[in-house]
């Protein structure tokens, strides 16, 4: 039983938040000069020392020596604080110390972490009259502590401490034979034996973290852009004028600043306000010094782009962050009319006068009803894509009977006539009949005394058609505002927007006649 009882060491640490309801801690006066070393963060720790006493005393923190009653200047083993990353992020540790003996006000001020400028809540304390009652009631003689190693960088410290092992008796120590004791500190073994003697000092001190603040670097960024054209969309082809902000977050002056514009990739001319062309620019503290940028619109859009002392351009200028030293927009051009569509196709299918007999596609004899079905391509958008679209109108054109033609006299077709077709859909529709000619037929015309519509002919019929389309398109752009630091701060962003059009084509084919349907065999 007893060496279930015997650990090693025991250091429990006891995190110990000190901070009273409504506590507040003041940060660095704003006097101080700000690369000082200060007080970041500070917390009372706690560890405990147990010994154990068998028919002999015990080796219980297993360091080779005999934990006997009247060791003096007994050492712990070190026990490892991490600094949180998000305590010490961005601050350069410069020292940890650890501190006891301490006060009641110093364990109250080592609650929280005096540099937080966040505002987090503050959690409630354990009264020190409670912390004094249940812990530095039962403190080792000859107490001491200190920080055995350190890795600044890391935020890591191991801390140690040191006691005389004396005063084995209720005032001094805690005795874990004691029902009450163990169910206090939680001790989950029950029973002792009668012989065995346990006793635990505890081991308080407060570890505190020095740092100096991060540095608080230069900011140079692109501010608002505004492209110059007034007169809503830029005309393709036409030299616009365009105003960039070139803004100086910081009390430092800057001289040689690289700067530079681009349209659609290509470098456009920079000129400052007196209408000098620069590639450089001089910033003075807090200032915004505004670029002129020459360049011409394209078609669809032109994007302009400014960069400031970041890629492609050189960096001469350490900075806060270079995601702000570039900035764009978008300038559209007007739309112009779309090109003709390309592809397509138109196809006919016919059928006897009765329906019951369907010719081969493409082909048609003398009165077959014809059914001619015209598929137009797709429009393109002139920017984005295509939303919606449908034929708004379409006509067909197909011969014209011969006012002359006989079944007898199969005279070619004179002239043409145009048919409309169904509209709302992506494709068109017309049925006609086709009354124009028997090429094929090897009718003998009796008054000639020849043979007429002897081969096949193909007959070429043409489609016109109009179509509505709906498109969207996003646009990019830039806007700046301060925030509540005072600071400017701009975002690209893009707007949605959808435009409209429409716009035309014609598909062409041939419609092959191949005889006659009505004769003596009439089929």
């Amino acid at each position: 039983m007893l060496k279930k009882l015997i650990n090693c060491l025991l250091i429990l640490t006891l995190i110990i938040t000190a901070v009273p309801n409504g506590a507040a801690f003041a940060l660095p006066s704003e006097t101080e000069n700000p690369q000082q070393e200060q007080l970041i963060h500070q917390q009372v720790i706690m560890g405990y020392f147990d010994v154990w006493k068998g028919s002999t005393w015990q080796d219980t923190n297993n360091d080779g020596d005999i934990d006997a009653r009247g060791d003096k200047n007994k050492p712990t083993k070190p026990f490892t604080y991490t600094l949180e990353d998000k305590v010490k992020e961005g601050w350069t540790i410069t020292r940890v110390e650890v501190q006891y003996p301490f006060s009641a006000d110093d364990y109250v001020n080592a609650g929280g972490r005096m540099s937080d400028p966040a505002g987090n809540p503050l959690q409630s304390m354990m009264p020190y009259q409670r912390f004094k009652d249940n812990y530095l009631k039962y403190l080792p003689q000859s107490l001491s502590v200190s920080v055995a190693s350190q890795d600044l960088v890391a935020g890591k410290a191991q801390v140690q401490w040191k006691l005389d092992l004396e005063y084995l008796d209720q005032n001094y120590s805690l005795d874990l034979t004691d029902s009450s004791n163990r169910t206090k500190i939680g001790y989950e073994v029950k029973d002792i034996e009668e012989m065995v003697e346990g006793w635990r000092w505890y081991l308080p001190g407060i570890i505190k973290w020095y740092a100096i603040p991060p540095t608080e670097l230069p900011n140079i960024m692109v501010g608002e852009i505004e492209p110059g054209v007034t007169s809503g969309e830029a005309v393709p082809g036409t030299l616009y004028s365009a105003n960039a902000e070139i803004v100086n977050e910081s009390d430092q002056s800057f001289t040689n600043v690289p700067v530079a514009a681009y349209n659609n990739g290509w470098q456009a001319k920079v000129k400052d306000q007196s209408g000098n062309l620069v590639s450089t620019i001089n910033l003075g503290p807090n200032e915004t010094k505004v670029i002129n940028i020459n360049y011409t619109a394209q078609d669809p859009t032109s994007a302009i782009k400014v960069v400031v002392d970041t890629a492609p351009l050189p960096e001469t200028i350490e900075e806060q962050t270079k995601e702000d030293n570039v900035g764009e927009i978008e300038v559209l051009a007007k739309v112009a009319d779309p090109p003709p569509m390309l592809g397509g196709d138109i196809k006919f299918k016919a059928v006897n006068q009765t329906g019951t007999i369907t010719r081969p596609a493409g082909t048609a004899k003398w009165t077959d009803k014809v059914t001619a079905t015209i598929n137009p391509p797709a429009p393109k958008a002139p920017r984005g894509s295509i939303t919606s679209w449908n034929i708004t109108s379409a006509t067909l054109t197909i011969p014209a009977k011969n006012p002359k033609f006989t079944f007898g006299n199969p005279l070619p077709p004179q002239g043409t006539k145009t048919l409309n077709m169904s509209t709302g859909g992506h494709s068109s529709s017309v049925t006609f009949q086709e009354d124009w000619a028997m090429d094929g037929a090897k009718i003998y015309n009796q008054v000639t005394q020849k043979m007429m519509a002897v081969t096949p002919k193909n007959y070429p019929i043409t489609a016109k058609y109009t179509i509505h389309y709906t498109y969207e398109y996003q646009v990019k752009h830039r806007s700046c505002s301060k925030n509540s630091e005072g600071k400017r701060r701009c975002k690209t962003w893009y707007e949605t927007k959808t435009g409209s059009g429409s716009t035309s084509g014609t598909l062409s084919g041939n419609l092959y006649v191949n005889g006659t349907g009505v004769n003596s065999r009439a089929q």
